[in-house]
């Protein structure tokens, strides 16, 4: 099981930054869901990433705002394996939904 570290973007740039570079690097990402149990989005990188000082991290949701990100996450998941990265409106509605006092 990976441990994963706490990480809450700043502003919405930073969010879209970061999505955008799990894009380009999705070789490198085993996993993105959102775990429905502890409210939080979970990214798992792959040792390869790990390697270079990327751990794997999550995200904390606001409670109400689970069933909206699985749907959000999976449709940018859908979009991304087809080519396309995150946009900037899916970066703000996803910013949305972090708790930044979150556990």
């Amino acid at each position: 099981m990976s441990s994963y570290k706490k990480s809450i973007p700043a502003n919405v740039i930073e969010l879209r930054e970061y999505l955008k570079q799990i894009h380009e690097s999705r070789s490198h990402v085993k996993s993105v869901h959102v775990n429905t149990n502890n409210y939080h989005l979970e990214i798992q990188l792959d040792m390869g990433a790990h390697l270079t000082g990327h751990p794997d991290m999550y995200m904390p949701l606001k409670h109400g705002m689970v069933n909206q990100a699985v749907l959000l996450v999976e449709n940018m998941l859908r979009h991304s394996a087809s080519g396309f990265p995150p946009s900037e409106l899916e970066a703000v509605h996803l910013f949305d939904m972090i708790d930044p006092v979150g556990q």
